[in-house]
């Protein structure tokens, strides 16, 4: 099972996850539809996977 949490800032969250050593996680990947993500590794087996929209690239619109 791999519940889906929408944030508004998954790069911040992954920064933040990683800065305090509390869950250990994946590495953040950015997707090719504008999103990007990482999962949390759970010990029961799940694997959350916490996602958010790419930054905008200056210049670009995108």
């Amino acid at each position: 099972m791999e519940p889906v949490v929408v944030v508004e800032d998954a790069a911040a969250l992954h920064a933040r996850a990683a800065a305090h050593g509390g869950a250990e996680t994946t590495a953040q990947v950015a997707r090719p539809w504008g999103l990007t993500d990482f999962r949390v590794v759970d010990p029961d087996g799940y694997y959350p996977r916490i996602t958010g929209r790419l930054a905008a690239r200056p210049g670009t619109g995108a």
